[in-house]
């Protein structure tokens, strides 16, 4: 399994990450309490991973494939948990 940052923009009450000025701006003015922050998150959520594992879920559904390469799909797909499916 594949991992990877993923970028999240946010308004929070706190700093944290990456201040984004020019969307905090606006906010500022109005005196709100929020700033807008970037962060980047370690995941294994990322398209790769959902490909991987849609492919390796189309595998085990496909009748015509041979029942071992089926059960060995099953079996890999199974270390994909976190990752969503593919829509």
């Amino acid at each position: 399994m594949i991992k990877n940052y993923i970028s999240h923009v946010e308004q929070t009450n706190r700093l944290s990450g990456r201040l984004l000025m020019n969307e905090s701006m606006p906010l500022i003015m109005e005196k709100k309490p929020v700033v807008v922050c970037e962060k980047d998150e370690y995941s294994s959520d990322i398209l790769l991973n959902q490909i991987i594992k849609a492919t390796l879920e189309y595998i085990y559904q496909n009748r015509f494939v041979h029942e071992k390469i089926r059960k060995e799909s099953y079996y890999c797909g199974i270390n994909f948990p976190e990752c969503p499916q593919l829509v």
